[in-house]
């Protein structure tokens, strides 16, 4: 019996012995499976890089679907995607691009040259039915296959960021050679796509959008085998989806967060949306804000710590015209809250205090209209911004509308004094300041016109050397912030929230918010040891 025992007891530590071995000697690694629902406010209406790129909710699909020439990392410089390499001429106007070899659609069909030709052409046509200031600098871009992996593409026109705009995603020539105009928007590629990226779609219904991953992808297979996104009208009843059950995550800007929160089967990720700050817009082409010193005294009253702080954590406080984590980015002496600062500011403007703390200039009030639209987030900060502007003497009256109401009746006719509302950056490149802050921008509300900024624009936009390129924009930030055409709040944060078992779940490598489906094929749930080394 005791030598039973001993024969037991040796080979049970043998076991245990030969068991941590194998742990030792091995490693958890991310295994394909499994599925995941997301619960989407929306619904996507064209999955196609070339009509989608300027709608905000196509746009977050396209990286699932297609891919570009290049990619942008979380630095937000470009680097290869479709492309293995390319080679710019020294004046920066022409870039020759060499493919990967056996690149190939996810219907199988190979991907070469003639495919990226066709898709840069495809903009420049003339009757091409998208935004014309989206479309005006690629018909200044001329795109030819040189052999099935090379394509040479050139600029007529200056366009420093193109390395960024060549993350377009590339459409197959095969099916939709021939399709002009109007006949883009209607086409059946824009509900059942062909494309290189890491996903394809299985089916697409009024419903959900149903992705499988695209056998073909050129890069790292994604993890989850069946990802769908199911269409909410509201997001209450998506945020009432996952609280039941019948969806794994949703991402929102506002909503009920605390009750996501206290749901211990829900994981929160959060990062500021850079892309889509919210602005003080100031009307600079009329009283009282045509006067630098009054626009300066804003800047100066207004905490936008403490305004962050007041929407719950879900904001981060905004600087200057670009974010901080933009490669451009100036750490300048941004207007900072001195209340202080602003009485004398409006003092030296000629607008003396009164009784009851308003100030005066020739007997009229310091009197200024705050708009912006139904949005909660926005309301509360528009409360906060008055309150501050009151305590340094203004006279406010907030007006929360529809924003289609405020659209047509305040910001087109520009008949507005001041608006809260956001403003899209949709690159990454600070080339992109030119529509938000130069005279011509078609996203200049602020209606300021200053020729210094618009040479620094356009010198910041033509220069090839990144060096060259920081030093033009540092100027016209050190300019902007003297200027003060408008004040930035904050940026609000992006909130993506998903069962906790979801693995590889991270929103920090993404260049902005807006590519946050970017980051999905990188999840997982499951996991599979494997030995060190292999």
């Amino acid at each position: 019996m005791l030598g039973v025992l001993v024969a037991l007891a040796l080979a049970g530590g043998l076991a245990l012995g030969a068991r941590a071995a194998y742990y030792a000697w091995t490693h958890l690694v991310p295994a394909d499976g499994g599925a995941y629902v997301e619960a989407y406010v929306g619904q996507p209406d064209a999955l196609n890089p070339l009509l989608g790129e300027q709608d905000p909710v196509d746009r977050e699909f396209l990286p699932l679907l297609f891919a570009g020439l290049t990619r942008l990392d979380a630095a937000g410089q470009a680097v290869p995607d479709l492309a293995e390499r390319w080679d710019v001429s020294p004046d920066g106007r022409t870039y020759t691009f060499t493919l990967r070899p056996g690149l190939r659609w996810s219907d199988g069909t190979p991907l070469d040259a003639a495919d990226v030709a066709f898709t840069y052409g495809a903009l420049a046509a003339p009757d091409f039915p998208a935004d014309a200031d989206f479309l005006a600098p690629w018909r200044a871009v001329r795109a030819e296959a040189l052999d099935a992996r090379t394509v040479r593409v050139t600029l007529t026109l200056p366009w420093a960021g193109f390395l960024e705009a060549a993350t377009l995603g590339i459409v197959p020539r095969a099916a939709l050679d021939g399709v002009s105009g109007r006949d883009w928007r209607g086409h059946p590629f824009n509900v059942a796509p062909v494309g290189a990226g890491p996903y394809r779609v299985a089916s697409f219904t009024p419903r959900e959008l149903a992705l499988v991953p695209n056998e073909r992808y050129h890069g790292p297979r994604p993890h989850l085998a069946d990802v769908r996104f199911r269409f909410y009208e509201t997001l209450a009843a998506a945020q009432q989806a996952v609280q039941a059950g019948e969806a794994d995550g949703l991402a929102l800007r506002g909503g009920d967060l605390a009750t996501l929160r206290g749901n211990p089967e829900l994981a929160v990720y959060q990062r500021p949306d850079y892309a889509r700050g919210v602005m003080l817009w100031l009307n600079t082409t009329a009283a009282p804000f045509d006067d630098k010193a009054v626009r300066a005294a804003v800047a100066a009253a207004i905490n936008r710590d403490g305004l962050a702080a007041a929407l719950d954590g879900a904001a981060e406080p905004a600087r200057g015209p670009l974010p901080p984590t933009s490669w451009a980015y100036a750490d300048l002496p941004y207007p900072a809250y001195a209340r202080d600062r602003a009485a004398s500011l409006l003092d030296g403007a000629g607008w003396r205090p009164a009784a009851g703390g308003e100030r005066l200039k020739g007997g009229a009030a310091l009197s200024v209209t705050l708009a912006t639209n139904d949005d909660p987030a926005r309301r509360a900060a528009a409360d906060v911004v008055a309150r501050d502007l009151r305590a340094v003497g203004f006279r406010v009256q907030v007006e929360v509308k529809p924003w289609a109401e405020l659209a047509r009746d305040e910001l087109a006719p520009r008949k507005f004094q001041a608006v809260l509302l956001g403003q899209w950056m949709p690159t990454v490149d600070p080339d992109g300041l030119r529509d938000l802050w130069g005279a011509d921008g078609v996203a200049n509300l602020a209606g300021w016109r200053n020729p210094r900024a618009d040479e620094l624009l356009l010198h910041g936009a033509a220069l090839v050397d990144p060096a060259a390129r920081r030093a033009a924009y540092a100027d016209f930030q050190r300019l902007w912030a003297e200027e003060v055409p408008s004040l930035p709040l904050y940026y609000p944060r992006l909130t993506w929230i998903t069962r906790a078992e979801y693995q590889g779940v991270d929103l920090a490598p993404l260049p902005t918010a807006d590519d946050r489906l970017a980051a999905l094929p990188a999840w997982y749930l499951r996991t599979s040891r494997v030995f060190r080394g292999w």
